[in-house]
């Protein structure tokens, strides 16, 4: 069953963001594509900070990223994630892009 991951940066900036995202794309890069099962990334301001929200097809997916490679990310560029929140994905729906 897919799963939304939900993870709040305290107190992270836009700049931080992206700081994150172009990590985060030079590692994929370097792999050659996104993470297994990976279905849909989402970054917004939220409070004082700002939230990821992640799609993945199965938690242990979902988990081997968060706790793996986007994790190293984000300390690699001095951000701290704090605790993942897992929850499973009633409906979903992706429509066309126009």
């Amino acid at each position: 069953m897919a799963v939304v991951c939900e993870l709040h940066v305290s107190g992270g900036s836009q700049a931080e963001g992206a700081e994150l995202q172009a990590q985060v794309e030079r590692r994929l890069a370097a792999a050659g594509g996104p993470p297994d099962g990976l279905m849909f990334v989402c970054v917004h301001p939220h409070g004082h900070g700002f939230r990821i929200l992640l799609v993945f097809r199965t938690a242990e997916a979902a988990q081997d990223e968060i706790e793996g490679g986007l994790r190293a990310d984000a300390a690699a560029v001095g951000i701290d994630l704090g605790a993942a929140a897992i929850s499973p994905v009633w409906h979903m729906a992706l429509p066309g892009a126009r």
